[in-house]
């Protein structure tokens, strides 16, 4: 994933927001596969990778 990437979808899950992302990040688990559909200038690009550590997402300084 490279700055200027837009998410489109983890797993399958649509994602339109920042809530939607925190969303699927916090369902993932360790071990698990994760798939990612995004775009890239004029690409869209499918990634696949497993989770191998998981770490608390900080919301705090957010602005949804």
């Amino acid at each position: 994933v490279q700055r200027g990437d837009i998410l489109l979808s983890v797993n399958d899950a649509k994602v339109d927001t920042v809530a939607d992302y925190l969303k699927a990040a916090r369902q993932l688990k360790k071990g698990q596969i994760v798939r990612l559909f995004l775009r890239r200038d004029e690409a869209t690009l499918y990634l696949a990778f497993t989770v191998i550590a998981i770490y608390k997402i900080a919301t705090s300084n957010l602005v949804l």
